[in-house]
């Protein structure tokens, strides 16, 4: 009963209050189609984000979803594991003087920054923090930028495992004959306003580890100040969360993916068995496209949270909306895919 008071609230509010008898027969079947369908995803979407909620697994200092220690940053980079921290950015300046320190204490083998042509002081600012700075090619045609950038740092760090395979060659084959391992290698993309707090990447390092891995995402902590801010952002991240619930994202279900471009970790193996960057050339949402290559090419596939204010992990301030809140919409709108 309350359900068939609640379908007609619906339909008096679609036919703006036209009472049942002066709708023709096809609109009274669309309205009795439509409502339920309404009511049944609004349903969906809801039980999503509450099982996502207490579902996915958020990041602690030092720890992984267990509890257990995750060692110390140094730990990330223990025998038989490269990690890279790779960042496209292009005008940070003002934000790599703050989040770059924090990014280097991590302990990675790597933190490398890719300078896309930026007009400020932004390949300055990294090179004297500590990283390693290296600058953007031109744009090739059929690229998109953020795509064209990724796909340079990564090539600039698996190039160097070529080089480094090639050194060890004679190593190699004694250590394969005493049942060596090759080392394995993480590649972490990562935008350069994304705060890493003490014990992050440790953190990450070990659920990938605990957990088998081959790409993990993580959803930053949002930092928000406006009231537009406050409005606007969790429903972005409704949107962008909600869209399936935990056991379907973590299924092989194909296309079933929310993927966040802000933090991505992935096995370098799985990286290129996904076709890398540039099978996504040419898509403004790549984090999401990547990801489900990635999974239809058989990655075992993740997405946990960063940490609260109070905690650890990753937290991200809201860009402008001219550079980030497009894009997350047309996210949210070819998120789902299946």
């Amino acid at each position: 009963m309350r359900g068939a008071r609640l379908v007609e609230a619906l339909d008096r509010f679609v036919l703006g209050g036209r009472a049942g008898r002066d709708r023709s027969p096809t609109t009274r079947l669309v309205t009795a189609v439509a409502g339920p369908l309404a009511l049944g995803y609004l349903s969906y979407r809801v039980f999503s984000i509450l099982s996502n909620a207490g579902g996915l697994v958020r990041l602690r200092p030092g720890r992984d979803s267990t509890g257990e220690a995750a060692g110390s940053a140094a730990g990330a980079t223990a025998p038989g594991l490269r990690v890279s921290l790779l960042v496209p950015a292009r005008d940070e300046e003002d934000t790599l003087v703050t989040t770059l320190p924090a990014l280097l204490a991590q302990g990675a083998d790597d933190v490398v920054v890719l300078d896309d042509h930026s007009t400020d002081a932004t390949a300055r600012v990294a090179r004297d923090a500590g990283a390693r700075v290296i600058s953007g090619a031109n744009l090739p045609e059929g690229w998109v930028g953020k795509p064209w950038a990724c796909h340079q740092l990564a090539a600039a760090v698996l190039g160097e495992d070529a080089v480094d395979g090639d050194a060890a060659g004679a190593a190699g084959a004694a250590g394969a004959a005493a049942g060596a391992t090759p080392r394995e290698h993480l590649l972490i993309f990562t935008d350069a306003d994304v705060t890493w707090h003490p014990g992050a990447l440790a953190a990450l390092v070990a659920e990938m580890q605990r957990r088998g891995t081959d790409l993990l995402t993580v959803f930053p902590k949002q930092r928000v100040g406006s009231f537009g801010e406050r409005l606007v952002v969790p429903l972005v991240d409704a949107a962008f969360i909600g869209h399936a619930p935990v056991p379907v994202i973590r299924s092989r279900r194909r296309g079933a993916v929310a993927a966040n471009g802000q933090v991505m970790a992935f096995r370098r193996q799985a990286y290129e068995r996904a076709g890398g960057h540039a099978a996504v050339r040419g898509e403004l949402v790549e984090d999401i496209r990547l990801a489900r290559a990635a999974r239809d090419a058989g990655a075992r596939f993740d997405a946990v949270l960063g940490a609260r204010r109070s905690g650890c992990g990753c937290t991200r301030p809201t860009a402008p909306p001219s550079r980030g809140w497009p894009r997350a919409c047309r996210a949210c709108t070819w998120s789902r895919g299946w």
